[in-house]
């Protein structure tokens, strides 16, 4: 059993190394929403499935407190992060292989919506 975890952690870690996405793999992602001190917000990332159809779709937080931050893989495609302040304007941002590649400081209130297209 122990060997099973040890093997299975092992290929986890090589699903997030950063420069993989080089090479045709998975493609390492951040999407952050940043705001003011003790603000909440309702939050949607959208990732592209795989070619098997695999992974990807929305995910839907709601009433998420900020800083925000998901790391994880993203397919080639486009992605987004979507997010609604309790109060307060939100910053969002996209962050692909560790280079921004969409920010959007919003206004106090309304939503705020970063998207990109991973290649």
């Amino acid at each position: 059993m122990r060997n099973q975890i040890a093997v299975a952690s092992a290929a986890a870690v090589l699903l997030f190394v950063p420069g993989c996405g080089r090479h045709g793999g998975p493609i390492e992602a951040n999407w952050e929403v940043t705001g003011a001190k003790g603000a909440t917000a309702d939050i949607t990332v959208h990732t592209k499935p795989d070619p098997d159809g695999q992974g990807g779709g929305d995910d839907e937080l709601k009433a998420t407190r900020v800083p925000y931050k998901r790391v994880g893989v993203a397919n080639a495609g486009p992605t987004s992060i979507e997010a609604t302040p309790s109060t307060g304007a939100l910053t969002c941002r996209i962050l692909v292989e560790g280079h921004e590649v969409a920010k959007v400081v919003g206004k106090a209130g309304e939503p705020v919506r970063c998207a990109a297209t991973v290649k």
